[in-house]
């Protein structure tokens, strides 16, 4: 029966010494300039800027609408002036059903 009385022996450390760590080179900063206008013109802009962001998502909304209605009304003229059969004209109305376009005939 063999005891194993000693564990094997810890692996030696490298012959060479550690890698050198790099140090950060810190620049000195010479000056430093505030704007006590442009602090105060960003800290009391907050409502400026706010209303400004509805504005401008207004006037996108509205361009938007009226570039709709616009392509609407093409679509009902064209419908209205094509000389189509009636298959046809049902497959265009099956077509408009199946991607959201709806025509209302008044």
């Amino acid at each position: 029966m063999d005891l194993k009385i000693f564990n094997h022996p810890r692996p030696k450390k490298s012959l060479l010494p550690p890698p050198s760590k790099k140090r950060k080179t810190d620049h000195k900063i010479e000056e430093i300039s505030f704007d006590f206008d442009a602090r105060a013109d960003y800290l009391t802009g907050f409502h400026k800027r706010k209303v400004q962001r509805t504005k401008l998502a207004q006037a996108e909304a509205e361009k938007k609408a009226k570039e709709e209605r616009v392509a609407l009304r093409k679509q009902v003229w064209f419908f209205f002036h094509s000389p189509l059969g009636e298959e046809e004209i049902k497959i265009g109305v099956e077509f408009g059903v199946r991607n959201g376009i709806t025509l209302t005939y008044c």
